[in-house]
């Protein structure tokens, strides 16, 4: 990548999936990265793949959940480095189930994590790059926060206010050269599920269909993230059809919420979306 910033990134979320991804397509490029997760093995696994691939890493144990946790830890890389030019908000978990059937513990652990964790990372973050003058925050949403799905309720909330405050925040960081891109990819294959809490079996099924079938691994989708960055593009969709459903939807919002209801109402939405993912549409 052109786009470096002295090549020092912080990546949340870091131990699997879409991070790991991330800090491999940049540790080619020989970065320096903060390898952020709870899990201490798995961050441990990716760490030592950093350095077959050129970079260099530093696992920091971190629940994006605590503020104070997430303070420490930029506290810690700023001081290290003296830069951290590219903070990846990933760190993110699953709680799905109709409203009234998720509990209000699992409410607020989503919430917790998915969004006030990215929350915490921005404005643990923001001032060391005000003062170094200049970076780049990439958060990592979903096309669940633009195309919602029904029995989803609680990831499409958190999801969609990723994209509320990146859009804010890309505005309002503007005068301080500090850029802003979230990423919103359909589903793809990741450790998502060990962890999730689902209270649906439609949408265990969903995701699981959808997972196997994915047309895009985590690598390419990592790829297609670092490349937004480099272009110092916003909206990250990087599968096409998730593009396709999202201009669907800015044109004509209330036919597009209004057709999936009707098929739900007389028993199809689910039939259709198992047909989308089945065909790796989802």
């Amino acid at each position: 990548m052109r786009f470096d910033y002295e090549k020092t990134a912080v990546v949340t979320g870091a131990a699997k999936g879409i991070g790991r991804e991330i800090c491999l397509a940049l540790a080619r490029d020989g970065w320096k990265l903060g390898i952020v997760d709870i899990d201490l093995d798995a961050a441990e696994e990716t760490r030592g793949l950093i350095e077959k691939a050129g970079g260099t890493g530093e696992v920091f144990r971190c629940d994006v959940a605590n503020p104070e946790e997430v303070a420490a830890c930029a506290e810690h890389f700023f001081a290290a480095w003296g830069k951290v030019g590219l903070l990846v908000n990933n760190a993110g978990i699953m709680v799905a189930g109709c409203v009234e059937d998720v509990s209000v513990e699992d409410w607020r652990r989503i919430v917790d994590v998915n969004l006030m964790g990215v929350i915490y990372g921005c404005r643990a973050y923001v001032p060391g790059m005000k003062r170094q003058g200049g970076g780049h925050i990439v958060n990592v949403a979903s096309m669940a926060g633009m195309i919602t799905l029904f029995e989803q309720a609680p990831y499409n909330t958190t999801k969609a206010a990723i994209i509320g405050l990146s859009e804010t925040l890309r505005m309002e960081l503007s005068p301080h050269n500090i850029r802003v891109t979230v990423a919103c990819p359909l589903c793809l294959n990741t450790n998502l599920l060990e962890t999730a809490r689902i209270n649906s079996d439609f949408i265990a099924e969903f995701y699981r269909t959808s997972f196997t079938q994915a047309r895009m691994s985590a690598a390419a989708i990592a790829g297609c993230i670092l490349r937004a960055v480099e272009k110092n593009k916003f909206y990250e969709m990087p599968q096409p059809f998730a593009k396709l459903l999202w201009v669907n939807k800015r044109l004509t919002p209330a036919q597009f919420l209004d057709i999936f209801s009707l098929l739900n109402r007389r028993g199809l939405g689910k039939p259709v979306a198992m047909w989308l993912a089945r065909h790796g549409l989802a």
